[in-house]
């Protein structure tokens, strides 16, 4: 496990893991998301900066700030990834230690 996936807010960084790598870029969740068009980031390029190590670039993403939560993300992932999920996690993860 690398430093930054380990300081990732989750009882569970195992899980977390394994649903970033296997998020496959396909895109669908950027595709339906509803802000995702109004933000120079999307979700899938939170998830590919996660997949990199980089979670500091990932929290700072001005996506988390416009993510309205609505679940399509993660609906339409057809890896079956909780890309809402994980959003949430890093959004609470930029009020803490932000």
């Amino acid at each position: 496990m690398t430093e930054p996936l380990q300081r990732f807010p989750s009882s569970s960084v195992d899980d977390i893991q394994h649903e970033i790598f296997n998020c496959v870029q396909c895109g669908y969740c950027s595709v339906f998301c509803e802000v995702s068009f109004v933000s120079l980031d999307t979700p899938r390029k939170v998830m590919r900066l996660l997949q990199r190590d980089d979670l500091e670039k990932a929290v700072k993403s001005s996506f988390l700030t416009l993510c309205k939560q609505c679940q399509t993300c993660s609906l339409m992932c057809p890896q079956g990834i909780d890309v809402a999920e994980i959003m949430r996690r890093l959004a609470r993860y930029r009020f803490l230690n932000y």
